[in-house]
């Protein structure tokens, strides 16, 4: 990376020990794929038909809270008592009139498709880097999802729904005699069925990894004092468009393990992206300190996008990450220059775990301008900051589960300063549903895709990092993903209180806790901000 000029380095007490191998840029380099010809406004506003029903079911095999709801609900009527006012309250999100729009017009509506904001950043010339973070125990935050090779529905049964991606070893040895020996056993191979079954699935695993290196680019490898060591599951894909002059780089990392340990822990993704960022951003934003100098930024001057977004145990990797990448930045260089990055943050149902809740993982505020310590805590002094808070540079959504069935262990990360909250009935290992319906360019693409949340009051479907472009506010998100927008924490704890009814909600109260607390500092700062404005607007009446 490009040492920062003394004129405007302010501290240097939050350098990378990482960086990337030698000659790895040259090979990203080699690999870049040109969209100039493939971004285009029509791709950009695809429009997609969106078959719809116009009593919308509720019956979801894998949503445990509406099973929860729907029991307690007939459980009622059974015994000669009226519906719940829990079913009501499902069915509340989903009622035409709250709408002011027709079955018809939802039985079989057409919606815009808003394409991601990296694609649109492009379009006007602005480059783009991306971090995306999987979920505990995933390869992958899954953007689209591969299809699996499998030899045959027999290996596919006995993967057991496991992601074939390394090479299985063949019986040898000891083990071959053993086997042969105890092959009458019931469930137990002989060597030659085992090593056939090797065979298929290694054949498997390679055209699978062949998959993943196209959708998510090769694995990248870093340097730490002097040695090197190449991660599989960090993987690189860049794009330009030379009609535009711009660039996007998009990282894909695994998620932790079920203990936060390994490579991919919560600290070593922050590590990661705090010497990826550093190299992308430092030389870019380095030449326009060496124009400028001591003047002010030309108006004109193209914004530089980082953008991260993680489920799970990736979703508070985004926060953390974004926040000591922002704190580098502020290190090295004059506001003027750090502000011409921008974040976007897409958190997915962020859970630190039972034993990593500590710090920023269990509590982070973006919206702030504040140092944080390791144990984010509040600091003034600069020897112990390790986190800045993104203030007016981040446009993020936070999306939370109103509960899982995950009872242990899955309390949220307490995040404030969101500009925009989902508070979906889905549970959490089902967050991401992908369908075929949503095709993303034309009808011959076969891939499942996420469900888009659907906006039913401007026709609009937001799918992937396009949900920051929604307009701000608290949304409750029904199973199928259709929004429902509350305006003040009254109707909030109504319709939390509806959903919620004749659920089961044992170990839930830290959950519902923090999604109170976050909700009800939502609603506190938007009216502090509407007093403001409001206070501006006398002011320039006055004068």
């Amino acid at each position: 990376m490009t040492k920062p000029s003394k004129q405007i380095q302010k501290r240097t007490n939050s350098e990378p020990i990482y960086h990337l191998a030698p000659g790895q840029e040259e090979m990203f380099q080699q690999n870049v794929v040109d969209v100039s010809m493939k971004q285009n406004i029509a791709e950009v506003n695809n429009k997609f038909d969106v078959k719809r029903k116009s009593e919308v079911s509720i019956y979801v095999n894998d949503n445990y809270l509406e099973h929860e709801t729907i029991d307690a609900a007939f459980k009622q009527a059974m015994a000669g008592k009226n519906m719940s006012a829990a079913y009501e309250g499902i069915k509340n999100i989903q009622n035409d009139e709250n709408r002011n729009i027709s079955s018809a017009q939802r039985s079989n509506s057409k919606f815009t498709l808003q394409a991601g904001r990296g694609a649109k950043y492009m379009l006007d010339g602005e480059s783009v880097l991306q971090f995306d973070f999987g979920g505990t125990g995933a390869t992958e935050l899954q953007r689209a999802r591969l299809e699996r090779h499998y030899a045959t529905p027999e290996d596919q049964a006995n993967l057991n729904s496991k992601v074939p991606f390394k090479d299985m070893k063949k019986t040898k040895g000891i083990g071959k005699f053993i086997r042969n020996c105890l092959c009458w056993l019931p469930g137990v191979w002989s060597t030659r069925r085992r090593n056939e079954y090797v065979d298929r699935y290694n054949e498997a695993a390679a055209l699978n990894r062949q998959k993943a290196k196209e959708a998510y680019g090769e694995s990248v490898t870093l340097v730490k004092n002097g040695k090197s060591k190449t991660f599989e599951y960090i993987r690189r894909k860049d794009e330009k468009n030379t009609e535009k002059g711009s660039t996007k780089t998009r990282y894909t990392f695994a998620g932790p393990n079920i203990i936060n340990g390994g490579d991919y822990q919560l600290d070593n993704l922050e590590e990661y992206v705090l010497a990826l960022g550093s190299e992308w951003l430092g030389p870019k934003l380095q030449a326009i300190a060496d124009s400028v100098g001591q003047g002010p930024v030309p108006a004109d001057t193209k914004k530089l996008h980082v953008m991260l977004q993680g489920h799970s145990r990736g979703g508070v990797a985004a926060s953390m990450a974004a926040m000591r990448l922002n704190k580098w930045l502020h290190d090295h260089f004059e506001d003027k220059i750090a502000k011409l990055v921008t974040f976007d943050i897409i958190q997915y149902d962020p859970v630190p775990g039972k034993f990593s809740r500590t710090g920023i993982r269990e509590q982070a505020d973006l919206g702030t301008n504040e140092y944080y310590d390791k144990k984010g805590n509040v600091t003034t002094n600069m020897d112990d900051a390790k986190y800045l808070s993104l203030g007016e540079q981040q446009n993020s959504t936070l999306i939370y589960c109103l509960r899982t069935f995950k009872n242990h262990f899955f309390t949220p990360q307490q995040v404030f300063g969101a500009k925009r909250i989902i508070l979906t009935v889905r549970d959490h290992n089902t967050i991401f549903s992908h369908e075929k319906t949503t095709k993303k360019k034309n009808v011959n693409d076969t891939k499942k895709h996420r469900s888009p949340f659907l906006n039913l009051e401007n026709q609009t479907a937001y799918r992937g990092s396009s949900v920051n472009e929604m307009d701000e506010g608290l949304y409750f998100a029904d199973e199928e993903n259709v929004l429902h927008k509350v305006n003040s924490l009254e109707e909030y704890r109504n319709m939390r209180n509806n959903l919620l009814r004749g659920a089961a909600m044992s170990h839930q109260e830290k959950r519902q806790n923090i999604l109170d607390s976050v909700a009800e500092a939502y609603f506190e700062q938007r009216a502090e901000n509407l007093s403001h404005y409001r206070e501006n607007d006398i002011r320039d009446e006055d004068n």
